[in-house]
């Protein structure tokens, strides 16, 4: 399986990006900065980029079977997705998973 995840470098993510690794699925981890998520895994590619960014948002999740955010409350608001209206982005599916 491909999972997304949004925010992965943050204590959260980090433990989800973990546990996914583990399972033997491949990890697309979204992440403002590149040294954010040290961590080196064949099956883990780290994308750097921000949520405005829109097309790289969508790069990063488009051939993803799942994407899970992990991000937190920001005290800083500029780094809230300010429009889910992404061109191409999928409709959420509430469909049970499991990891």
């Amino acid at each position: 399986m491909i999972i997304t995840i949004f925010g992965a470098s943050g204590a959260i993510g980090k433990l989800v990006v973990k546990e996914a690794l583990t399972h033997g699925d491949q990890v697309v981890a979204y992440v403002r900065r590149a040294d954010a998520l040290p961590e080196n895994h064949p099956n883990l590619q780290v994308v750097v980029g921000s949520l405005d960014d829109h097309r790289k948002m969508k790069d990063a999740f488009t051939n993803s079977d799942a994407v899970i955010s992990a991000l937190g409350s920001a005290q800083d608001k500029s780094r809230k997705v300010k429009d889910l209206s992404i061109p191409g982005l999928m409709k959420p599916s509430f469909k049970p998973c499991r990891l």
